[in-house]
């Protein structure tokens, strides 16, 4: 099976306008019409907001003419439904353009706007069962109609609709078993009819006392509301308008959210960040509302912007279940809990400190002198290194309690170690330190390569840091069995022991710094990124080994000398 990345290359293009934003929006409308392997969730909502962003810079004459293009099918029934609650030029055309099956015309008739259910009497090809959906809907041509002849009781029996609709997982309208054959021959006396039989069965559910039933009934037209209003949301997309205000969400959300003020359902330390057009990060909130939707939520949203004058338009973003830990909980679990939430509530101040230091250093709203602006430029950095530290307990904390494991691949150490040592000795050279380094050549490690070249350079550049001027470390990487070994000698330290992974184990204030916490704890995360590859990071005697599994190929490769010096600088 190979991956179907088209929908992230379109999405990677930047929202343009005219010409650009009409291929784009041809390009989504191809894609959402098709069925293709699917894709992350956040991936399919950011290419439902796309679409919609530049649906409000394309006419609707020209969206209605790209749907109407030769070859145009729609062949999934979400946006089918999504272009039917656009314009009606755009609803027509997309009917128009709609080719699914039986089911999946009987998934999208009873979400469709009332409108546009009207525009399939004009659009020949349906299947008879969604016609008779459509009979049912009370969806008739522009003349009236005529009414029709009576037929005996055992022939009126209504056809069952009851089927699974496939597609978008939409339950059908189902006939109702209790209902009895239509008796009158005129339309308003067979709706009359099913009214009256609904009003008779539920009186009588009342004195039976089934309260239960009484109080979800099903509907006198025959559906079936059951589970559908009372099943909780998962989740759904949202965007809002440039006061806050929720102006579109999906599916079901969407009668029960729409119009809400975004200002009002966020706690009191995240509408600061809104009111200055901040991106929301996982932001715990509770919403009160119908069953399916109140409770408690995390929502994750970003600023729009407009291409032309830079103006906000409103956030994108989506709400999203939080997810519940079914395992026991220790005391480490609950350690870890307290101090991710600690770095939640450090992050607020910290991202609210570096955007009002952007927004002073951008100038958006008005002009800053050049010394002010220097500051807060400062500053702006200051706040992006303090997050990435942040970042970097979070990573320690999972870790450690085994809550996230490495990228798993192949990764080249020779080269990661070789690459790395070089750049350090550009820098340490002007202090007439460096680094020999001893390696032997084509060792891989089973890690993806990202996670190895992390793990190798907060071990080199805290050993590098730690270097006094004209002081020289020596670096080996060998083969071990079946284990990567790289061994680091560590100047001036006799018995280095645990002691280098507690906290006041601080840089030396060498030129080169692994992270704003210090040698100990940089070298700390490296070894439990090292325990989560099934591999260690110890320190013995004057020494600092990290041994790391070699990967598949590297393991099977014969006659190669694990001494033989690769490169050797001094």
């Amino acid at each position: 099976m190979q991956f179907d990345d088209r929908l992230a290359t379109v999405l990677r293009q930047s929202a343009g306008a005219g010409a650009v934003a009409r291929t784009q929006f041809r390009q989504l409308v191809d894609l959402l019409s098709r069925p293709h392997a699917a894709p992350e969730p956040s991936q399919l909502d950011a290419a439902w907001v796309r679409l919609d962003q530049l649906a409000e810079s394309i006419p609707a004459e020209e969206r209605a003419a790209i749907l109407r293009e030769p070859g145009t099918r729609l062949a999934h029934p979400r946006i089918v439904c999504h272009m039917a609650g656009h314009e009606p030029a755009v609803a027509s055309a997309a009917l128009e353009a709609a080719a699914l099956d039986s089911s999946g015309w009987e998934a999208l008739i009873p979400r469709l706007p009332v409108r546009a259910r009207g525009f399939l009497r004009l659009r020949r090809g349906l299947p008879e069962r969604a016609m008779i959906l459509l009979d049912r809907l009370g969806i008739h041509d522009r003349a009236l109609p005529q009414p029709p002849l009576p037929e005996p009781a055992a022939a009126s029996a209504e056809p069952d609709l009851r089927e699974p609709a496939a597609g978008l997982g939409i339950k059908p309208i189902a006939a109702n078993d209790a209902d009895p054959p239509l008796r009158d021959a005129s339309e308003i006396g067979a709706l009359r009819q099913r009214i009256e039989t609904f009003r008779q069965s539920r009186a009588a559910r009342n004195v039976a006392g089934d309260n239960e039933r009484a109080d979800t009934p099903r509907l006198p037209l025959g559906e079936n509301n059951e589970g559908r209003e009372t099943a909780a949301l998962p989740g759904f997309a949202f965007t809002t308008d440039a006061q806050l205000a929720i102006d579109w969400a999906e599916d079901r959300a969407a009668p029960m959210i729409q119009y809400a003020t975004l200002d009002r359902l966020l706690p009191i330390a995240a509408r600061d960040l809104a009111r200055r057009r901040r991106a929301l990060e996982t932001i715990e909130l509770e919403l009160p509302g119908a069953p399916a939707l109140a409770g408690k939520w995390i929502l994750d949203a970003r600023p729009r912007f407009s291409p032309d004058d830079g103006s906000f338009e409103g956030y994108a973003g989506r709400f999203r279940r939080p997810i519940h830990s079914v395992s026991p909980v220790t005391e480490s679990d609950s350690r870890s809990d307290r101090l991710r939430q600690l770095l939640h509530e450090l992050r607020t101040p910290v991202n609210a400190i570096q955007g009002f230091a952007e927004i002073l250093q951008q100038q958006m709203f008005g002009t800053v002198p050049h010394e002010y602006r220097a500051h807060a430029a400062s500053i702006a950095g200051d706040g992006a290194r303090i997050l990435a530290g942040f970042d970097e307990l979070d990573r320690l904390a999972k870790l450690e309690g085994g809550e996230q494991a490495l990228e798993s691949g192949e990764a080249d150490l020779s080269s990661i170690v070789e690459g790395q040592g070089r750049q350090l000795d550009t820098i340490l050279a002007r202090r007439d330190a460096g680094l020999d380094i001893t390696i032997a050549p084509d060792i891989s490690v089973a890690i993806g390569r990202e996670e190895a070249e992390a793990m190798v350079w907060r071990i080199l550049a805290t050993l590098a840091g730690s270097l006094a001027p004209g002081q020289r470390a020596r670096v080996s990487l060998q083969r071990k069995k079946h284990m990567a070994r790289l061994k680091c000698s560590l100047p001036g330290r006799k018995n280095a022991a645990e002691t280098i992974f507690e906290a006041k184990a601080k840089t030396a204030g060498g030129p080169v710094s692994a992270g704003i916490f210090g040698a100990g704890f940089t070298l700390r995360l490296a070894r439990a990124e090292a325990e989560a590859a099934s591999g260690a990071l110890r320190a013995a005697g004057s020494k600092l080994v990290l041994e790391l599994p070699l990967s598949t190929r590297s393991q099977g490769e014969p006659g190669v000398d694990p001494m033989r010096e690769g490169v050797a600088r001094a």
